[in-house]
C-alpha cells in the first residue's frame, strides 16, 4: 500500500475508533483523494467493499495522458476493465480517462458494462457515435 493509502486509512481508522470528528476527518481525506468523499460515503463505504477497496477507490492516480487515448488504447483500457470487473478503482480510473478522451457523460461506460450489458465492441461503437 502506497503512504498516501496508508495515511488515509489511517485517517479513517481513527474516525471509526472515535478520535476525530466528521468534518476533520473529511478534511484530511479529501486533502489526499482523488475523489470528494462526503459523510454518508466514509459511513457506508463497507457495505459494499473492504476499508482496502475503498481506499485505494478514493486515492488511485488518474490517467494523465487522457487527451492520448487513441482506438488501441482505448480498447486495452476496456479489456482491462473487462479482465478486473471488481476492481472499482481500476474501473473509475479506466471509465474516467475514456469519458474525459470522448466527452461523455460521467459514469456512462460503467451503465454500459454494467446495466446494459455491452461488450468492448459494442462499447467502441457507441464511443463512435458519441465522439
Amino acid at each position: 500500500m502506497e503512504a498516501k493509502e496508508k495515511i488515509i486509512k489511517q485517517h479513517i481508522l481513527d474516525y471509526e475508533n472515535g478520535e476525530i470528528e466528521v468534518d476533520k476527518v473529511l478534511e484530511k481525506i479529501n486533502a489526499l483523494a482523488n475523489t470528494t468523499v462526503n459523510c454518508s460515503f466514509l459511513d457506508n463505504y463497507f457495505r459494499s467493499m473492504s476499508m482496502d477497496d475503498f481506499v485505494k477507490k478514493i486515492s488511485y492516480e488518474p490517467i494523465e495522458n487522457w487527451k492520448d487515448i487513441d482506438k488501441e488504447t482505448a480498447t486495452k483500457l476496456l479489456q482491462e476493465m473487462f479482465t478486473n470487473l471488481i476492481d472499482d478503482a481500476l474501473l473509475d480510473k479506466n471509465a474516467t480517462a475514456l469519458e474525459k478522451k470522448y466527452s461523455l457523460t460521467e459514469g456512462i461506460i460503467i451503465e454500459w458494462i454494467f446495466q446494459e450489458d455491452l461488450g468492448i465492441d459494442a462499447i467502441m461503437e457507441q464511443i463512435k457515435i458519441s465522439s
